[in-house]
C-alpha cells in the first residue's frame, strides 16, 4: 500500500483520537462492532467489558490471567479472543482480551473496553499529541521518525496475554545542598503535549 505524507513523513494511516479526562480514546473494530476503547500503553492486557464481549464474539479460552492494580490489589481476569480486532490500518486475528466488569469503573460512560501494547505486534504506532492522532506507520516511516527524534532502548515484557514496556533510568546524582533560610522553593509545574512515542517490536 502507498502511503500518505504527513508532517513529512509517510504514513499508513491516522486515528483521531479524544480526551476523556487525561484518557486517550479510539475507535476501534472489534469483531464487526464499532467500539471505543481507551488507548493504555501501561495496562499490560487488553480488556473488554462484559457488554462489549457479548457484541464482539470473545470466545473464553479456559484460562485466567492475575494482574495487579496500582493499588497493589490482585485483579483475576478470565482470558479469551476476539477473531478480529482493528485500529486504522492495524489488525490482528485471534486477539487476547480479558473480560471486567468496567460498568462499575465511575466515569467510564461510553467506554467498550482498554488496548494495550499488546495489540501492536507488528505495527508502528505513534500517538501524536499535538495533532490528536494515532499514527500506524509502516517501517519506512518509523526509520525517519527515529531520525528525526531520540531512538531510547526499552525492556519489552511479556507475560501471556501481557504486554508491558518499561524505560531504564539512569539518574545523574546531585550534591546536597545547604538548606536555605532566608527563601522558599517555588514549586514548578512541568507540561507537555508536545511528546511523540513510537512503539514497535516483532515476534
Amino acid at each position: 500500500m502507498k502511503c500518505r505524507v504527513q508532517y513529512g513523513l509517510r504514513v499508513t494511516s491516522t486515528v483521531p483520537f479524544q480526551y476523556l479526562a487525561h484518557l486517550l480514546t479510539v475507535p476501534v473494530l472489534a469483531g464487526d462492532v464499532q467500539m471505543r476503547f481507551i488507548l493504555d500503553t501501561g495496562i499490560g492486557v487488553n480488556l473488554l467489558s462484559e457488554s462489549a464481549a457479548a457484541r464482539a464474539g470473545w470466545s473464553a479460552t479456559g484460562t485466567t490471567y492475575t494482574g495487579r492494580r496500582m493499588s497493589g490489589q490482585e485483579v483475576r481476569l478470565p482470558i479469551g479472543s476476539v477473531a478480529s480486532v482493528r485500529l486504522g490500518d492495524a489488525s490482528g486475528d485471534e486477539v487476547p482480551f480479558g473480560v471486567l466488569d468496567i460498568g462499575a469503573a465511575a466515569g467510564l460512560d461510553g467506554i467498550d473496553g482498554f488496548l494495550s501494547l499488546n495489540f501492536f505486534w507488528s505495527a508502528p504506532v505513534t500517538v501524536d499529541c499535538p495533532a490528536s492522532v494515532v499514527v500506524v506507520e509502516d517501517e519506512c516511516s518509523l526509520a525517519l521518525r527515529a531520525e528525526s527524534g531520540f531512538p531510547a532502548d526499552v525492556l519489552v515484557e511479556h507475560d501471556g496475554p501481557a504486554t508491558q514496556v518499561r524505560l531504564p533510568l539512569r539518574l545523574p546524582t546531585q550534591p546536597r545542598k545547604p538548606p536555605r533560610t532566608l527563601s522558599r522553593p517555588r514549586p514548578k509545574t512541568l507540561r507537555s503535549r508536545s511528546t511523540i512515542s513510537s512503539f514497535c517490536w516483532r515476534r
